[in-house]
């Protein structure tokens, strides 16, 4: 008993094999890379965040602070 596929079902289980096979963009950085960017992606956003209650806490000082600490993080 012969099985036989027709050509779509022969490109989608090819294209499933190579998709499978390949490795995403992710797993061929540099994991260490990975977690220092998103560190850092981590203090800008808190920097931006900190900056407005600093300034409803304490004032312009800290406010400032916060400002010049993003931007060279940035």
């Amino acid at each position: 008993m012969e099985v036989s596929a027709t050509w779509e079902e022969r490109i989608s289980l090819s294209s499933v094999s190579v998709l499978a096979m390949s490795k995403s963009q992710d797993e061929e950085k540099n994991p260490e890379l990975r977690s220092s960017l998103n560190i850092v992606n981590s203090l800008v956003g808190a920097g931006f965040l900190a900056v407005p209650y600093a300034y409803m806490e304490m004032g312009w000082i800290p406010a400032f602070i916060f400002a010049i600490v993003t931007f060279f993080i940035h």
